[in-house]
This record gives structure tokens, sequence and C-alpha cells, in this order.
């Protein structure tokens, strides 16, 4: 059964606290630390968001199956 997901890249050109600016977050799917502001990838689901470093990590999110089949000789 398919999921519906909201994937947006992160709004250009809005307000940002210097608090805001300071909150790290950690991509779920390399583990990596980044501003929450800087993320350019989101992914919304119900009351949750994650947030990506990239486009790759963001659809190893969204397939996990898909990304990490490896072809068998």
């Amino acid at each position: 059964m398919a999921h519906r997901v909201n994937v947006t890249p992160v709004q250009e050109n809005i307000s940002i606290s210097e608090d805001e600016k300071k909150e790290m977050v950690r991509d779920p799917v390399c583990g990596m630390t980044i501003p929450r502001h800087d993320a350019k990838y989101m992914l919304f689901r119900g009351d949750e968001t994650w947030y990506f470093c990239s486009k790759e990590c963001q659809e190893k999110f969204i397939h996990p199956v898909k990304t990490s089949q490896k072809k068998v000789a």
C-alpha cells in the first residue's frame, strides 16, 4: 500500500530567529547533523517532520527497500 507523503524543499525568504538558525537536526538516513534552517529537503508525515542533507537521503528514507537493494550477479 502506498503512503501519501508531502515532500518539499525548504521555503526561501522567510524570517528566521537567531535561535532557529542554531537549531541542529539529524538526517535519519546518514546521521549527518545540519542546521535545521539549512536543510534543503524535508518530509512531513502526520505531525512529524524529518530533515535531510540531500535528495539521495530523502529518497532512501521514502523508498528504503528500493534504494538498498543490490544487484545479484
